[in-house]
């Protein structure tokens, strides 16, 4: 059975309305050369037999090695336990949210992991979910610009090119100030960030483990961008900290690809805006009818 179901007589219908006589002037703009002239591929087979051939072409692989790709792709482990709960029907019947009724799944599912990450960050407020971490950092970026009524932001470049990429993309007809900081010996140069930061500054962005995986403690970072009044937004990669020191005990506000807020009170120090409880970062989350992963 063809993948397109459309029967001779409707494609000849519809080119007939296009003003074509056959499917191949659709492609008349495209040179001859370049056209796929056939796929060299061998007859089909079954199942087991592509099983076996496919295992003795991958064996081929030289293996285990250890994964020096960095940019943020990393060796996993995935315990067995997890097929077993994602198994469960409380999850593998998850529906979208606005059907009440079907969506027990996905709010089990969503409680879980809030709960999970708050406990891995050490953060007291956790959201869920956007599509990526460069959305993420955006709108973490966005929380901070709102919350300090500021304009500018620092961003290191030991933070992923693509969520920079991503960020400039954003906020190009924003009229939103990004100051990038050149990174030293793989980690953020705190002399850079001192320098750069003022009373204008809403917020510092940074990563960890970050794009060259490099490991870093944050706190004093925390404690530059504090002083000027400004937010510290650092992207983290949640598996890693089971092992390494939490976001809240390195002082970070928000923690995008997660987004999570410290929602004690952070120093206002040279002009910064005090958020003044708990309930005012919530509401600033409710209110932003987004989510971020």
């Amino acid at each position: 059975m063809p993948y397109i179901a459309n029967t001779e007589d409707q494609q000849k219908e519809m080119l007939a309305e296009l003003g074509l006589s056959s499917v191949d002037e659709l492609f008349a703009d495209v040179p001859e050369a370049l056209r796929c002239a056939g796929l060299d591929l061998p007859e089909g087979l079954p199942e087991q037999e592509v099983r076996r051939r496919v295992a003795r072409l991958a064996a081929h692989n030289t293996r285990p090695l250890v994964s020096f790709l960095g940019g943020g792709f990393y060796d996993h482990f995935i315990p067995a336990a997890v097929d077993a709960l994602a198994s469960r029907s409380e999850f593998y019947t998850a529906y979208t949210p606005y059907q009440p009724e079907a969506s027990q799944g996905t709010l089990q599912a969503i409680y879980e992991y809030q709960s999970a990450i708050c406990r891995l960050t050490g953060l007291e407020v956790a959201n869920a979910s956007l599509y990526d971490g460069g959305t993420a950092v955006y709108e973490a970026m966005m929380m901070a610009l709102r919350v300090t009524r500021r304009n500018r932001v620092i961003v290191d470049d030991s933070l992923s090119p693509i969520y920079r990429k991503m960020v400039r993309s954003y906020t190009r007809n924003l009229g939103i100030e990004l100051v990038e900081t050149a990174s030293k010996g793989g980690l953020p140069d705190r002399e850079a960030i001192a320098a750069a930061a003022d009373d204008s500054t809403a917020a510092l962005i940074v990563q960890n483990p970050n794009f060259f995986g490099c490991i870093d403690d944050l706190s004093d970072l925390a404690d530059i961008i504090h002083e000027a009044g400004g937010l510290l937004v650092a992207s983290v990669y949640p598996i890693s900290l089971g092992l390494l020191k939490t976001p809240a005990d390195m002082g970070v506000d928000i923690a995008p690809r997660l987004k999570q807020i410290k929602v004690e009170e952070p120093p206002a120090r040279s002009g910064g805006v005090k958020v003044s409880s708990v309930s005012e970062l919530v509401d600033k989350l409710k209110n932003e009818a987004k989510v971020i992963q």
